[in-house]
């Protein structure tokens, strides 16, 4: 009886489908095995991307900041600058490099002329004009294009051309350089020149603006202090020229603070 019992369990043991069994559940597992170092692989190369992706982050926030400078991000951080808004009219975004061209320009003019260009309060100065001088040309482009105004290819054309000829374009081209201006800029500024005249030529009659004796003597008197003046008579054109400019240039500012006062208008910078 115990001799069957053994062959019983010996056949049961040795049967192809035990076999079977056994071989499948072998090959299951070499599979599962082989498995496991492809995920684990693939576990590190993500989690070595997630690091060296916030790597590169900090270095390109401390760069940002100012804090390191390893020269891996300075073409991009200098874009991101020159794209950064300085000013908001009426959601429309003036660019930092605007404003940071417009600021050299003067500090160039100031230099040209002798004056400071170093200090703290000359650059508050510089700065302070700067943005207010792009903040109502963008304002005035808007109302002037809203109001029908246009600045045709051949009117930019022309005016280009008669500051070239005025100042010649070897002074000009150096001009340019110095106050980091590029002919692109040039022109858009000659076409919002053009725009914010044909607003102002509409909107303010400077040959209406009266001119009474009393203001005329009394820019006279003004401007001859030390008694250098030719006699009134001599020059009252030129005088009287001079105060409609001043009545004129006082109509524009109050003008442009009307229109503020109804814009949405927001400076950024610091």
């Amino acid at each position: 009886m115990d001799d069957k019992k053994i062959e019983e369990v010996d056949v049961v043991t040795s049967s192809p489908a035990n076999n079977t069994e056994v071989e499948e559940r072998r090959v299951s597992d070499d599979k599962t095995s082989s498995k496991k170092p492809t995920r684990s692989m693939t576990t590190y190369v993500v989690s070595g991307l997630i690091i060296l992706i916030m790597v590169f982050g900090l270095i390109f926030l401390l760069e940002k900041q100012g804090r390191i400078s390893t020269g891996l991000f300075t073409e991009i951080i200098a874009e991101m600058k020159a794209k950064a808004p300085a000013a908001k009219v009426n959601g429309v975004v003036v660019p930092m490099k605007d404003f940071d061209s417009g600021v050299k320009q003067l500090v160039e003019m100031a230099k040209l002329q002798g004056l400071d260009s170093t200090s703290d309060e000359a650059v508050a100065t510089f700065k302070k004009e700067a943005i207010d001088s792009l903040v109502n040309g963008e304002l005035l482009r808007q109302v002037a294009i809203e109001k029908g105004k246009e600045a045709t290819t051949e009117a930019i054309d022309a005016r280009l051309k008669e500051i070239s000829d005025e100042i010649g374009e070897e002074e000009l081209n150096k001009r340019m350089a110095d106050f980091g201006v590029t002919k692109e800029n040039l022109r858009r500024d000659i076409e919002n020149e053009i725009l914010i005249q044909s607003l102002f030529e509409s909107e303010i009659n400077k040959e209406a603006i009266e001119v009474t004796d009393d203001e005329v003597m009394a820019l006279y008197n003004q401007a001859n202090v030390n008694n250098q003046l030719p006699a009134l008579e001599e020059i009252r054109d030129e005088v009287v020229f001079r105060v409609r400019e001043d009545k004129y240039n006082q109509q524009v500012g109050a003008y442009i603070e009307d229109l503020k006062n109804e814009a949405e208008i927001e400076i950024l910078i610091q």
